[in-house]
């Protein structure tokens, strides 16, 4: 059967085009407190606040921060949608301060970019001149493939409601991540704690 003319752009398109490998969270950046080291079993009572504009990607990510928490974990979404404590920051601040809260754990997407790059189908290395001499004689309009990588680069942030002020603060990314949500926020938090106990900012 012969394709019509859309039909075979469209083929190509999809051909030249690709989205590379999906990657694990990496850590890139990290910053704590030097005079501030948690005793986690002493941990009474933290807020999980994920500033992520679907609402069940937020309850997810929430989900699984505070569980990692164990009792000491609390989900902001029963208390606030993410619109009222922008507008009422101070009264909310007031509140969890009154209520007990240790400090919470803010996660947001901080950007994310698109790369497209050229991957070469071939060495561009030979050992002699018949091994260059055939390659450009075979492949001389083998140009490779377009490989898209997206990038996500996702913060968490760590506050004390008892001293007003940040106490920790990672900068995790990721690349072409995965539609699994379970590995993606497991990743992410399973990083962010290897970096907090290597750093002794966490203890038991």
């Amino acid at each position: 059967m012969i394709r019509s003319n859309h039909q075979l752009a469209v083929v190509l398109i999809f051909g030249l085009f690709y989205f590379g490998c999906s990657s694990s969270p990496e850590l890139v950046y990290s910053w704590r407190d030097p005079d501030t080291v948690v005793k986690f079993d002493s941990l009474h009572k933290v807020l999980v606040i994920a500033a992520l504009k679907d609402n069940y990607n937020r309850k997810f990510t929430e989900n699984r921060f505070a569980s990692r928490l164990g009792n000491a974990g609390f989900r902001s979404y029963e208390y606030f949608s993410l619109s009222e404590l922008k507008e009422n920051k101070d009264y909310f601040i007031r509140k969890f301060k009154e209520d007990n809260f240790d400090g919470a754990i803010i996660l947001h997407v901080v950007n994310s970019s698109t790369e497209i790059k050229v991957v070469e189908d071939n060495p561009t290395y030979y050992l002699d001149y018949w091994n260059a001499y055939d390659y450009y004689t075979n492949f001389a309009l083998n140009k490779g493939r377009l490989s898209r990588d997206e990038t996500f680069k996702i913060e968490v942030n760590v506050y004390s409601f008892k001293t007003n002020k940040l106490i920790w603060t990672g900068l995790t990314s990721l690349i072409n991540p995965s539609s699994d949500l379970n590995k993606i926020v497991n990743g992410i938090a399973d990083v962010v704690a290897d970096k907090m106990a290597e750093e002794k900012f966490i203890v038991k």
